[in-house]
């Protein structure tokens, strides 16, 4: 009799703390994994803007922490306001107070946003359709390539990211509760995202819009109007976005090397053309980057279907599925160009795709004292089989090969190393935009891109502020590639020092 009593009662012990367990364990094995890929050198995919990001962390730990945007790439002083470093701030913080390096902090601040996305996602999921959608979704996204591939890598996006998806549940609750507290918190999340990256703003505006208007089954035109209070956040954080790109932009556009990087300049970089979008080739290569989170594009939609049959919500898991193309459709050449920006999206089709997996176990019709765990070999099933696909697909064996050797070399940054001293100003001329070359030898650079209006180097930067010129080019005159007078000495066969 004892032994049924305690048996009993530990089905039902496990039965109210098995998700928690289950999530620890998880969350425990996908940091534990990623752990030796700290690491790893940051000359993998897109190198450049991984460097970037953690050049700027480094200025920030070795400079103090009120600078507005130290980024030595442009020429003094040495700053470039471009989205608000939040992410760098945060990074360089951690990073003093534990003793880490840049890469390191930077690192391991990117692991900590995404587990944060990784936890929303389980919650969202919970909220939205039930406990099984949420852990389901759980572990994709921490298990997918994609997840893997930029889950810890120096990156801004999942901080945005983060942003996103809390602005979407603190809606929910808000729905739900009406506290001002929470009007407080959703000001503060979607800030977050405004600031840090707009675009990830902009692919998350018809989820929230539609979770604020049909979350709880709103009906009639009252009721919608009685949720004015969301407006608030929406408002503000609004304001918060723009009074820094515009900040930014007057403070680029007041400077030679930094006039191609205002919002004017870079509008078709960003939009992209017509033709790209007609271009169905261009197309392919976006959809390719997906292949990473459901291997096959068609099961996703296939999922969708099964997710719009068997859960109720359906607004809610329609609007989650249009990021696939709002991001795209938008900002066509980003993501065209950087297949990490699907970060923007990546926790919207994993919960969509959870959803789609548990809509079509809970068809399972079995003896009611077993029907539980038949659905959850199926759940296991199809969630084991995704990410296989995922992994064996074209883009999963690309992410597989990430590895501690990189991808990239950059040997004119070593070459930088050998021939200038420490506190040497570099012109870089032939390297295009590349912060690699001033975090891998550690040396501020003026970056003559061939993309600013006036490349014109000021007299006065010469020996005080930068001092030679390296270049990715062989075989140039250094002269007519800066403009500049010289005198030259060739120091390697790809650097000079100026002579004033």
């Amino acid at each position: 009799m004892l032994g049924k009593v305690l048996t009993h009662s530990g089905a039902v012990w496990i039965k109210r703390h098995g998700y928690a367990f289950g999530y620890l364990f998880v969350g425990f094995l996908a940091a534990a994994l990623r752990w030796p890929t700290l690491n790893f050198p940051l000359t993998e995919a897109h190198a450049f803007r991984q460097m970037q990001t953690t050049l700027m962390i480094r200025e920030f730990m070795d400079g103090g922490f009120f600078q507005l945007s130290p980024l030595p790439v442009l020429g003094p002083p040495w700053q470039v306001p471009m989205e608000f470093p939040l992410f760098q701030w945060t990074a360089a913080m951690g990073g003093s107070v534990v003793g880490a390096s840049p890469q390191i902090a930077g690192r391991l601040t990117a692991l900590f946003f995404f587990l944060v996305c990784a936890a929303l996602v389980a919650l969202i999921g919970n909220r939205l359709y039930s406990r099984s959608v949420g852990f389901t979704g759980f572990v994709l996204f921490l298990f997918l390539p994609f997840g893997w591939q930029w889950g810890n890598a120096p990156l801004i996006e999942f901080a945005a990211t983060a942003g996103a998806l809390g602005s979407f549940y603190l809606v929910m609750l808000w729905v739900e509760r009406r506290s001002w507290w929470l009007i407080a918190a959703l000001t503060a999340t979607l800030s977050v995202v405004c600031l840090v990256k707009i675009t990830t703003a902009v692919v998350w505006i018809i989820p929230l819009i539609v979770i604020a208007v049909f979350w709880k089954r709103t009906v009639g035109i009252r009721e919608v109007i009685n949720r004015w209070p969301l407006l608030i956040p929406a408002v503000l954080s609004a304001l918060a976005g723009l009074g820094w790109t515009r900040f930014s932009d007057a403070y680029k556009s007041g400077r030679q090397f930094t006039q191609f990087l205002v919002s004017q300049s870079m509008t078709e970089w960003n939009f992209g053309s017509v033709e790209q979008r007609l271009d169905t080739r261009s197309w392919s290569v976006i959809f390719s980057y997906s292949e990473a989170i459901v291997g096959l594009l068609v099961i996703f939609f296939l999922l969708l279907i099964s997710a719009l049959i068997f859960w109720r919500n359906r607004a809610a898991t329609i609007a989650l599925a249009s990021t696939l193309f709002i991001g795209p459709m938008v900002f066509f050449n980003l993501y065209y160009m950087h297949g990490y920006y699907l970060a923007s999206f990546y926790p919207a089709l994993v919960i969509v795709i959870a959803a789609g997996i548990v809509g079509v176990a809970k068809t399972i019709r079995a003896n009611p004292s077993r029907s539980n765990s038949a659905r959850w070999s199926v759940i296991a099933t199809a969630t084991f089989g995704l990410l296989v696909m995922a992994w064996i697909s074209p883009e999963g064996q690309l992410v597989s090969q990430r590895s501690s050797e990189g991808l990239y070399q950059f040997p004119l940054a070593q070459e930088i190393v050998d021939n200038t001293p420490v506190v040497a100003g570099v012109i870089t001329v032939g390297c295009d935009w590349n912060p690699a070359y001033s975090y891998l030898s550690g040396r501020k650079t003026l970056m003559l891109s061939g993309r600013n209006p006036d490349e014109s180097i000021p007299k006065d930067w010469i020996g005080s502020d930068v001092q030679f010129v390296a270049s990715c080019i062989e075989g140039i005159d250094p002269a007519v590639a800066t403009g500049l007078e010289g005198p030259f000495l060739q120091v390697s066969p790809n650097i000079w020092k100026i002579f004033s």
